[in-house]
């Protein structure tokens, strides 16, 4: 009687869809988020970006985030949140100096497995202090920014740069190092305020050592500074109809030329060509020349003078 008890529990164990324990949920995985590292003067700068959204477009609700630096020989945590930062920053130990060091990120998230991350390698070095004297200017071609080189490093040692980095707005706009203490910024528009600071480098190459920021100098671009004027103008007379043609203005901002006949504007808006057939003229004598007029609204001083006669 037992048995066949049994033997019936165990038929509707297997009807009901019962075959043992059932299998843990699979767990997502954490998408690689960007990360940056970098050295500014006595600091090491942590930058990461996470990622919304599992592959699978479930959305991802973090909990916890550990940052370590590691280096040869050993390793440290720095921060320790269940809120997900954007940038860390933590300064520069000792024994951290003439080492390579890299972060690593392990993050946590509802649903997913905890992950590692790891960052690439930097060397921390004795980096100088901040470049002294930084001036901006604007000009023609845009806005100069002048300082000073650095002559000691954050701990008193004689400093040595090879090279800096500029910024805007808080931005690296200098795709590669400036070798010299200067620089032209020529993307910048008329009216606009920019602000500006410098870094000196101990290497060329990403991921950079980068010595403390300048103090930030800000500037209103003014381009007060009319175009080059146009070259010489070419003539030829068909009838009553004038054919002009000239060498454009050598001004990169140069929006377009107005031409001139006897003293007065004939185009009433700067023309891109730089030719114009000027139609139905009566007999007599003209004399022609031209501007050039930049996206300013600055002109530039006549061309040469080229006079014509009709009969």
């Amino acid at each position: 009687m037992s048995k066949t008890i049994s033997l019936l529990l165990f038929i509707l164990m297997i009807g009901c869809g019962i075959r043992g324990k059932p299998f843990p949920p699979k767990l997502n995985k954490i998408p690689n988020p960007k990360m940056k590292i970098f050295q500014q003067g006595e600091n090491i700068i942590l930058k990461i970006k996470l990622h919304n959204k599992f592959e699978n477009g479930e959305e991802i609700r973090y909990k916890k985030i550990k940052v370590s630096l590691k280096w040869k020989g050993g390793e440290k945590t720095i921060f320790k949140s269940r809120k997900i930062p954007t940038e860390i920053e933590k300064e520069v130990w000792d024994e951290l100096l003439n080492k390579k060091v890299k972060a690593v990120f392990e993050i946590k998230a509802y649903g997913a497995r905890t992950s590692k991350f790891s960052s690439k390698f930097i060397d921390i070095m004795v980096t100088p202090v901040e470049p002294k004297s930084l001036k901006a200017e604007s000009k023609e071609d845009g806005i100069h920014l002048q300082w000073k080189k650095p002559e000691k490093n954050w701990d008193g040692s004689p400093a040595k740069p090879i090279g800096y980095l500029v910024f805007r707005d808080g931005k690296l706009i200098t795709k590669h190092p400036v070798i010299i203490t200067s620089y032209i910024d020529g993307n910048v528009k008329n009216g606009k305020e920019y602000s500006y600071t410098v870094s000196a480098l101990l290497s060329l190459k990403p991921p950079y050592s980068m010595g403390k920021l300048s103090g930030e100098v800000g500037i209103k671009y003014i381009d007060k500074f009319p175009p080059s004027p146009p070259g010489n103008i070419d003539i030829i007379s068909s009838g009553k109809d004038i054919y002009l043609s000239w060498s454009k203005s050598s001004s990169s901002d140069t929006k377009g030329y107005f031409l001139w006949r006897n003293g007065k504007k004939i185009t009433k808006k700067p023309i891109k060509e730089t030719s114009f057939w000027d139609k139905g003229l009566k007999n007599g004598k003209y004399i022609y020349w031209v501007t050039a007029v930049d996206k300013s609204g600055n002109q530039s001083s006549a061309s040469p003078k080229k006079d014509v006669e009709i009969k």
